[in-house]
């Protein structure tokens, strides 16, 4: 299984939803038939999606802890929605991913669907947010 092309498929899902919440099953089915995936890839973008979807409010908040320059709404849709993927898989999956790879990961992303600028921002957002939550982990067990 290629978890890129699975996290490339779950941004094509948010990206859509960002759009248009409604057509949900709609999005996920054309997502999925434009895209060659197997079960394990369909499967866990579904996770991811429908992951960052249910924590929404919870990562928008944490998004605006770090960026204080930059209101969501502002972001672009491709840079919003791999934040909040990216968010949501360091923070609030099940599996516990190292925050280098998830961050990696969604660098890449940014550079394929972003602006020039984009891996640079997601790269310094999700950066602080992982900071951030070092800092408040520390907090909490010091």
């Amino acid at each position: 299984m290629s978890r890129t092309k699975a996290r490339e498929s779950a941004l094509q899902i948010m990206f859509g939803l960002d759009f248009n919440a409604e057509e949900k099953d709609a999005i996920i089915l054309t997502v999925f038939e434009d895209n060659e995936l197997t079960k394990n890839e369909r499967e866990y973008a579904k996770i991811l999606a429908e992951g960052a979807t249910e924590n929404l409010a919870e990562i928008d908040r944490r998004i605006k802890n770090v960026s204080r320059s930059w209101q969501i709404g502002r972001m672009g849709a491709a840079d919003r929605n791999i934040v909040r993927l990216a968010a949501y898989e360091m923070f609030f999956a099940e599996e516990k991913i190292t925050p280098a790879i998830v961050i990696n990961e969604a660098v890449e992303l940014a550079k394929k669907y972003g602006a020039d600028e984009s891996g640079q921002f997601v790269n310094g957002i999700l950066g602080a947010m992982t900071r951030m939550a070092n800092e408040s982990a520390e907090k909490t067990t010091g």
